[in-house]
């Protein structure tokens, strides 16, 4: 998916989005696909918040909050990759 450009991943990630809400552990143990890379647009950004969402539990809510901090931030952030 990586190859992809980002209003075909919009799309799969949209339709993932709407699997989590019929199947809320589907992608669980795949959080990390939904971290936000550097380049991605605004609007993929939002959407993989939303999905990080959805798929934190006790046992990735610190790594997604982490995640979190780098997306919204403004400042550079010394955790980011």
């Amino acid at each position: 998916m990586i190859t992809a450009g980002p209003e075909m991943q919009y799309v799969i990630f949209s339709h993932m989005h709407l699997l989590l809400k019929r199947v809320p552990d589907l992608f669980m143990n795949e959080y990390k696909m939904f971290f936000a890379r550097e380049k991605d647009p605004q609007y993929l950004k939002l959407l993989k918040v939303k999905i990080m969402q959805q798929l934190a539990n006790e046992l990735n809510v610190k790594n997604i909050l982490d995640e979190l901090a780098c997306v919204l931030i403004v400042l550079p952030c010394s955790n980011c990759r």
